[in-house]
């Protein structure tokens, strides 16, 4: 019970028992002044009527006396009068048994009036003669009471809600301060520390709200150091300093770690070379190599972020290196002149003695290159530029031989992609897959990531290889809403499933107009499945995506369901998104686990993800794990749990499958079209 209702009803008993208290003191003391005014009265009557009647006694003319009395029977409110001799002989009696009108029957037997009855001698010659007895009728006084109980009735029931509803105004109006501290102290564990605004009148509770806002203070100050210092330990690690863009190790991190999590590499890997940059640096100072270098990376960069999950990096010196994933041929070589056109344009590119200053090397690899051939053959692209002497570029495209991945692979590359979902007889289908995520400590399952596998040509295809070339035709939020329908309908089957979800949304799903609030309907239409949905976006769309994610997350965590952040630490963005979204959990990426036992900077961080992240409600995962050795380390750092093919392989979940054909074709059943899919897909 709450302490306001522990008030209230505090309270309210009190002012029940004072007022009760106060009715039945009432009618205690007016009960004994009726008793004793009846009383009064028999005795009064039965003196004066032996007084009045001591002449007709003398003369013992019992006739005039008899007379008298009956008269005064008949005028006053009395049950009975008796005329008794000397030897207690009954002379004369007049009584009457009429009951008590307009009062109920268990009300006289509850007041209980005890017999009013007078006595007084009639004197003759100072020797008693004869004895009057008159009894009242009570009925006038069982009336009065009656009434007496109807008004104090009025009076308690009035009065009692008059002081019952001032007082729990009162007591509210008291306890208000405490149910904001509640909310106050929440907050410091969850969210962003509140603090009170309004402090109360109240001596004791204005200490108090003082206290918890020094707190809230101090905690929001903590947390912002924390999240400052884990930024900055991932700009020392990360980030270059001059350029704004990812350094080496960064690059290296991400890349090598990409293509161990995949398995499998398609697209292009693009150096560029600022020739004697050294040299340009003695000559003209390092301001003006660091802005070179500036300009250089910001129109580097500007062509990379048209292209969804690129990772670019500076390499060193005046060398800038990037990955470009799911790009085809013509693509690479778009690109590559794009990068090309777009920094040569700088004006010190312009002047006569730095016509040998740039040149980019690319290689294109299909599905199945392997890391060191993409490395060796930009190399090699960059220096074949170099031998041109002069300003160029280079694409080197990777043959077949030596490929280790399946040939069904290479039916995803471009033209052959598009024949693909295109064909009605194609044996293309998407079969569902769940991996779990495993508590660190029980090793039991905390939920479930569901896969979208790609079945093909008697081969399963992770999600990771074809599904951006879904997002590239505008197909992956079908895609994905079908998994969301499959999803609800096995849980809707499984009775007793207390199995949570992981499902992936990509952010070109995110960008659909309509797609957040279709999400949310569906939760809303079923809502007994929330606490079974978890929606996972990737940290990277925060920077064009928050105010969709923000409306998504708080939406879904208000219906029971939660929002996971994946890819978590890839991300430019500030760490301080994690005080306002409504997280379930972050899952760290996999560049942070991949040797996490031999990077004490790595685990520092990690470590200090995962404190921040417990202070705000949010579970961390870790993404990939391969090792034994991994799986030891993050019982140290704080990580909630762990998914790997290590730990459990991936398993089919259910029958159902769906064609790719039937995304384009036989899609009636989804709500939400992209009237732009037909001409992309032309």
């Amino acid at each position: 019970m709450t302490l306001f209702r522990k008030a209230s009803l505090v309270a309210t008993l009190l002012c029940f028992f004072a007022i009760v208290g106060t009715a039945a003191v009432t009618w205690i003391n007016f009960r004994s002044y009726v008793s004793e005014q009846l009383y009064l009265g028999a005795q009064d009557t039965a003196v004066s009527l032996s007084l009045t009647v001591v002449d007709a006694a003398q003369r013992e003319d019992i006739a005039q006396i008899t007379q008298l009395l009956e008269q005064v029977f008949h005028q006053g409110n009395y049950r009975a009068i008796k005329l008794l001799s000397n030897d207690e002989s009954l002379l004369f009696e007049k009584r009457v048994e009429a009951g008590v009108e307009g009062v109920p029957d268990w009300f006289v037997r509850f007041a209980a009036l005890e017999p009013a009855i007078g006595y007084s001698d009639v004197f003759v010659n100072w020797q008693p003669m004869m004895r009057i007895e008159v009894e009242r009728h009570r009925g006038r006084a069982y009336a009065d009471l009656w009434a007496l109980c109807w008004r104090c009735g009025y009076w308690v029931i009035f009065w009692g809600t008059l002081c019952t509803g001032v007082a729990l105004l009162v007591v509210r109006k008291h306890l208000k301060p405490l149910r904001f501290m509640e909310k106050q102290a929440l907050s410091m564990a969850t969210v962003d520390p509140m603090v009170a605004l309004s402090i109360p009148k109240t001596r004791e509770f204005q200490r108090i709200v003082q206290v918890m806002n020094r707190m809230a203070g101090n905690l929001a100050g903590l947390f912002e150091e924390q999240i400052s210092l884990v930024e900055q330990v991932r700009a020392r690690l990360h980030l270059d300093a001059v350029t704004g863009l990812g350094n080496k190790r960064y690059f290296e991190s991400r890349f090598f770690a990409l293509a161990e999590s995949d398995g499998v590499l398609y697209g292009s890997l693009v150096q560029m070379v600022l020739q004697d940059f050294s040299q340009y640096n003695k000559r003209f100072g390092r301001v003006a190599g660091d802005l070179l270098l500036k300009q250089a990376a910001g129109r580097w960069q500007k062509i990379l972020d048209e292209i969804p999950n690129s990772i670019s990096a500076k390499w060193g010196g005046g060398e800038f290196i990037a990955w470009l994933p799911n790009v085809d041929q013509e693509e690479a070589d778009y690109y590559l002149v794009s990068l090309y056109s777009s920094i040569v344009e700088l004006p010190v590119f312009q002047q006569s003695d730095k016509q040998n200053a740039i040149h980019i090397g690319m290689a294109w690899g299909n599905y199945g290159v392997s890391v060191d051939a993409l490395l060796s053959s930009t190399r090699e692209a960059v220096r074949m530029a170099q031998g041109k002497l002069c300003n160029g570029v280079h694409l080197k495209v990777l043959s077949a031989e030596g490929r280790q991945c399946p040939s069904e692979y290479q039916a995803l590359g471009s033209l052959a992609w598009q024949d693909v979902i295109r064909n009605r007889s194609n044996e293309a289908r998407i079969e569902l897959q769940t991996q779990p995520i495993l508590n660190l400590q029980k090793r039991s399952t905390t939920c479930h990531e569901v896969l979208p596998a790609l079945s093909f040509k008697r081969s399963l295809i992770p999600e990771n290889v074809y599904m951006p070339l879904l997002e590239r035709d505008v197909l992956s939020f079908e895609c994905e809403q079908w998994l969301l329908q499959q999803i609800m309908s096995f849980l809707n089957a499984c009775t007793g499933n207390d199995d949570r979800f992981i499902i992936k949304l990509s952010p070109s799903s995110l960008q659909i107009e309509g797609f957040v609030e279709w999400i949310l309907d569906q939760i809303r239409s079923t809502p007994h499945l929330a606490k079974h949905l978890i929606f996972e976006v990737p940290e990277s769309c925060l920077s064009f995506l928050l105010a969709k994610i923000q409306t998504l997350a708080t939406g879904l965590s208000a219906l029971g369901a939660g929002v996971s952040l994946g890819q978590f630490g890839v991300g430019w963005k500030g760490f301080d998104y994690l005080s306002t979204l409504p997280l379930y959990s972050i899952r760290l990426d996999y560049s942070y686990i991949r040797g996490l036992q031999e990077s004490h900077d790595y685990q520092f961080f990690v470590k200090t993800v995962s404190r921040i992240a417990h202070s705000r409600g949010i579970l961390v995962f870790a993404n990939h794990v391969c090792s034994e050795a991994e799986w030891d380390i993050l019982k140290t750092l704080g990580v909630d749990g762990c998914q790997g093919d290590y730990l459990v392989p991936p398993c089919s979940m259910v029958a159902k499958r769906l064609r790719l054909y039937d995304l384009i074709v036989d899609n009636s059943y989804l709500p939400i079209r992209v009237k732009s899919r037909a001409a992309a897909l032309s």
